[in-house]
C-alpha cells in the first residue's frame, strides 16, 4: 500500500516559485500556468529523499510532454531550462502538470 503524500505547496506569485514536498512512496502533482508571452521556463528540482525520483512535465491542453521521466538522484538538484532543451521559442502558454 502506498503512503499518501504529505505535501504542502507554497507559491510566491512575484517570483513564480512553487515549492512542493512529499514523504513516503508518493506521486505528487503540481499544476502551474505559463502566461502568453512568458514561455521561457526554468525549473530547479531538488530531491530531498534517499531514493531517486522521476519527474515529468506535460502541457495539459495539448498533452505535449516536455520532460519525460527525468531521474533526479537522491539529494541532488537538477536545473531544467526550456532554452537549453531545444525549446528556443519557449513553452506554449497554458496549464502544465509537473
Amino acid at each position: 500500500m502506498k503512503e499518501k503524500a504529505a505535501a504542502s505547496p507554497s507559491k510566491n506569485s512575484g517570483d513564480n516559485i512553487i515549492s512542493q514536498r512529499s514523504g513516503g512512496s508518493a506521486t505528487v502533482r503540481e499544476v502551474f500556468s505559463v502566461p502568453k508571452g512568458g514561455g521561457h521556463v526554468k525549473l530547479c528540482l531538488k530531491n530531498h529523499s534517499d531514493h531517486p525520483v522521476k519527474v515529468s512535465l506535460t502541457h495539459i491542453d495539448s498533452n505535449k510532454l516536455y520532460i519525460e521521466s527525468l531521474v533526479i538522484a537522491p539529494h541532488d538538484t537538477v536545473t531544467w531550462n526550456s532554452n537549453d532543451q531545444g525549446f528556443s521559442d519557449g513553452l506554449r502558454s497554458g496549464d502544465y502538470i509537473l
